[in-house]
């Protein structure tokens, strides 16, 4: 990173311009689980999504599927693509001194799919050679554009396995830029799993309150009523005394009501709100 180091403050007076971002590459939030949940504090990111089975099983099996493909250099001989022999043969087999060619292209798609971006450094021996690549935290890379449109790459915070590290600007040449779809901005791409946003979000939202019915015995919560009027006293000691004997561990024991109390459940139950079908709903979705 020395001979990056050395050269980056020469792109510094370009007057270079960050890419407005538009809900890709850097920005950790996939999308709003609904109208106006921006507003309301309430954000799905990509560690939200990855909780949600169907994302984590479509992710880890695209890039582990990808990344079992083998690497070929060809070259057109007489009209014909033919394999030949190249000097970065080895490139690929060993891509750094941490992964082998699999667990590199692996990390690639991971990367792509949950940012839609996948940033790989070039790291070039003394004659400017490529010997090895390295992934970037895609987090951490933001897209800058000279005002000749040349485009440049900041790097803050170093590379995949550095947490930390100087603010790098390095030129497009040192860097491979692989990009999904280009919905906002053509240097910017955005994740696929921002379509399934809103089904993650859904299925995530009915197995939280699914876990929360079953750590409550599986009791639907409700509403104590007595047949005339109380107090607010009488009504706080009632529900203080509800939730200290009927609720939470408690939960399922036999309560004895009195007065004319009743209770009455009022969370619908799983066959009513087709529990698992909508689970599965939310599956196909994503």
């Amino acid at each position: 990173m020395n001979f990056i180091k050395k050269f980056s403050s020469l792109f510094k007076s370009k007057g270079l311009q960050t890419v407005p971002n538009q809900g890709g590459g850097w920005f950790p939030v996939v999308s709003e689980s609904f109208d106006g949940a921006w507003q309301q504090g309430v954000e799905i990111t990509n560690a939200d999504m990855l909780a949600h089975g169907a994302v984590y099983a479509c992710v880890s099996l695209i890039a582990s599927d990808i990344g079992k493909l083998p690497i070929s250099v060809t070259q057109n001989q007489g009209g014909i693509w033919m394999k030949v022999d190249s000097s970065f043969d080895s490139l690929f087999r060993t891509p750094n001194n941490y992964q082998n060619r699999a667990q590199f292209f692996c990390a690639w798609i991971v990367s792509k799919q949950l940012n839609g971006n996948a940033y790989a450094l070039k790291v070039r021996n003394a004659s400017g050679r490529v010997i090895g690549l390295k992934l970037l935290d895609p987090k951490k890379v933001k897209v800058l554009v000279a005002e000749d449109d040349s485009v440049f790459y900041q790097i803050n915070g170093g590379t995949a396995l550095q947490s930390s590290g100087d603010a790098l600007t390095i030129p497009a040449r040192d860097i491979i830029h692989d990009r999904g779809i280009c919905l906002h901005h053509p240097l910017v791409g955005v994740s696929p799993i921002t379509a399934a946003a809103i089904a993650a979000g859904q299925g995530l939202a009915i197995q939280k309150t699914s876990a929360q019915f079953f750590a409550n015995g599986s009791k639907a919560s409700g509403v104590l009523s007595a047949p005339g009027t109380i107090t607010d006293e009488t009504a706080n000691r009632l529900k203080a005394h509800w939730d200290a004997k009927y609720s939470g561990e408690n939960a399922g024991k036999t309560a004895i009501l009195g007065d004319g109390l009743h209770f009455e459940p009022m969370t619908i139950t799983a066959v009513d709100s087709q529990l698992l079908e909508q689970l599965q709903f939310t599956d196909k979705q994503v």
